[in-house]
């Protein structure tokens, strides 16, 4: 996995995401996390290269982020780095995707106000994710409803349980916190939406639990739910340690969330015939039913995620939310837009900007399949990339991305409903 980052800032792209999301710019203002939560991918992730120190969080330079934004947006015309060419045509940065920009250490470093008044400085757009209600102090406030170019705030809640978040999310504010501070930004005309990820199969997956959790966030000022099922590494892989970590916090065997996840695969195989068909690997499974790897992870069968989705996207329009699907191979759930959702009307008052990373995995579908057949040069002469070069290589390979597309001999791509949406 390569990055295109600027040192001591933590602000990167990450190249994987130039195929797989319109918004890959990101920034975090803090290198680990005192939130420590267990499902956390980037602590699993930093804790394997041992970088993870959530007892002696460091920040980033902030002077040097603001001297390079500065330099960039001064250029006459685009730069050639993927990273400092999203600068220039004011992607939205997103703040804080691997670390909380509002975790206990901003209260006496502020380096997360530093960089909101240089975003502010230089009107540049930006969206940011947190589980804490530090957001709606003040002196935040100030800064989020002063922003020339829009702000977005996306909050962390998965369930309404109280109990089961103080075992999962040990460092984060409770719940009841986020869905005040979601009131008080919401009253401020600030954007809400909220990350309702991971889902966790068996423990916050039930039906009537998500009707209730969007009726909550419905009334608490959201606009919009982001969703996503968890996805782990098994014991003997480099890096086990979400299924250690959770299986601790619930006080569990080991091997608890194997089973959950061996009993999603079984009734997937006994509810949808092809759950596992040998030519539909990717449909999430073995031949023979067992959880399928990849990329290093184990994850949900797609047929069976699909039928949840789209239950779930049911209960949300019911309270009056919209909900997008993140990084899954079925985007068509998503009417094949930005899955942050912030391509709406109403979204684009709060957060101004022309362009994103158009080119990607989530909105491709819907173009191919209203093309008939598509080149490279097709999607490239319609849709902005970030980075051409890399859009390239990863183009070449698309239904490593997609489940409903096919390649034909001549190397351009058709629509293939094989998985209908």
């Amino acid at each position: 996995m390569s990055y295109y980052g600027l040192k001591g800032s933590s602000l990167k792209i990450i190249e994987p995401e130039v195929m797989a999301c319109n918004l890959p710019l990101r920034l975090d203002p803090y290198l680990s996390c005192a939130h420590n939560c267990t499902y956390c991918y980037a602590r699993s992730q930093k804790t394997f290269r041992r970088l993870w120190k959530p007892d002696a969080v460091k920040s980033i330079d902030t002077s040097r982020l603001e001297r390079h934004i500065s330099k960039v947006l001064k250029s006459p015309k685009p730069p050639p780095n993927s990273l400092d060419r999203a600068l220039w045509y004011r992607f939205p940065i997103r703040i804080g995707t691997d670390t909380d920009a509002f975790q206990p250490c901003e209260r006496q470093s502020m380096v997360t106000k530093r960089i909101l008044e240089i975003l502010n400085r230089y009107s540049y757009p930006y969206i940011i994710n947190t589980k804490s209600d530090m957001v709606a102090e003040d002196e935040y406030m100030h800064l989020l409803k002063n922003s020339p170019a829009g702000a977005v705030v996306q909050f962390t809640v998965i369930s309404l349980d109280e109990e089961l978040i103080k075992k999962i999310e040990p460092g984060a504010p409770p719940i009841g916190k986020r869905l005040e501070a979601m009131r008080i930004l919401a009253s401020n005309n600030i954007y809400i939406q909220t990350r309702v990820s991971p889902i966790i199969p068996e423990l916050t997956d039930r039906l009537e639990d998500m009707h209730e959790l969007f009726r909550t966030l419905k009334k608490a000022g959201t606009r919009d739910i982001i969703v996503e099922y968890l996805r782990y590494s098994i014991g003997n892989m480099a890096n086990p340690f979400i299924r250690e970590w959770m299986s601790s916090a619930l006080q569990v065997q080991p091997t608890y969330i194997d089973e959950i996840y061996s009993r999603a695969y079984r009734e997937c195989s006994k509810t949808f015939p092809d759950c596992c068909r040998r030519n539909r690997a990717r449909f999430g499974c073995e031949w023979d039913g067992r959880p399928k790897v990849k990329s290093g992870y184990i994850r949900m069968p797609l047929r069976l995620k699909l039928e949840k989705y789209r239950k779930f996207k049911s209960e949300a329009e019911k309270v009056g939310l919209r909900l997008y699907v993140c990084s899954e191979e079925f985007p068509e759930i998503n009417e094949c837009v930005n899955c942050c959702g912030i391509k709406g009307a109403e979204a684009r008052r709060y957060l101004r900007f022309k362009y994103d990373n158009e080119a990607c995995a989530n909105t491709l579908p819907c173009f191919i399949r209203d093309k008939k057949d598509v080149s490279l040069d097709d999607v490239l002469e319609s849709m902005f990339s970030i980075d051409k070069n890399i859009f390239e290589k990863q183009f070449a390979n698309l239904d490593k991305y997609l489940v409903n597309v096919k390649k034909t001999p001549s190397g351009k791509w058709v629509y293939d409903e094989n998985f209908p949406i």
